[in-house]
């Protein structure tokens, strides 16, 4: 098999690397060494605006978006999954102010 880049890992960056080389027309490959659903536990630990602004350049922020309430706001909350039950809340647990209003995304 012959490709113009190997992609190692189908994490957030190297899944955002191969569509932003598939956009640009460039031939890749992405390896990923665990099997699909085999993750056990969230992955995610923060999704920040600046995540949200990515993803809304991938055509996927609404999708995430409906998953997160608004007022789920600076609280931090475990999940069993990406759309799945919360298991614990810390509310107010994010020390950083939140975002200001020069951004679509929140």
């Amino acid at each position: 098999m012959e490709t113009e880049v190997v992609i190692v890992g189908g994490g957030p960056v190297g899944l955002s690397l191969a569509v932003e080389l598939g956009w640009r027309g460039i031939d890749c490959i992405l390896l990923e060494a665990r099997a699909r659903g085999s993750a056990r536990f969230p992955t995610a630990n923060h999704i920040s605006v600046r995540t949200m602004e990515q993803l809304r350049r991938l055509g996927i922020s609404e999708e995430v978006s409906s998953v997160f309430p608004a007022e789920w706001g600076g609280d931090w909350i475990g999940i069993t999954h990406i759309g799945g039950f919360e298991v614990a809340r810390i509310e107010d647990a994010l020390s950083t102010p939140k975002p200001l209003d020069d951004s679509p995304e929140r």
